[in-house]
């Protein structure tokens, strides 16, 4: 993203390198769209991978709006889990 500086948390950078992986695959994040409707929107139009996606959304929502409510590890384990996800057989569309 250019102009913007690079998000100082390693969380938040996980969680927009997924939605920018997201949007390769024809999923884009809408620009105010909560961390838990995107989520839900996901899981509708993949609901092969329906579970991994809600839950991903909402580990990072709760950490995202309940600050020091995660512990180290399990923030670490979702850093790890945002970077490893890869969408499969997604729709080239951006959410109907």
């Amino acid at each position: 993203m250019r102009g913007r500086p690079k998000p100082r948390d390693p969380l938040e950078a996980a969680w927009l390198a997924f939605t920018r992986r997201l949007r390769r695959a024809g999923l884009a994040k809408r620009p105010a769209e909560p961390p838990l409707s995107f989520g839900e929107r996901l899981s509708a139009l993949l609901p092969d991978q329906a579970d991994p996606l809600r839950s991903l959304s909402q580990r990072y929502a709760s950490w995202r709006y309940a600050p020091g409510q995660m512990s180290l590890d399990d923030k670490a384990r979702l850093i790890a889990e945002l970077r490893a996800y890869r969408p499969t057989a997604a729709r080239a569309r951006s959410g109907e």
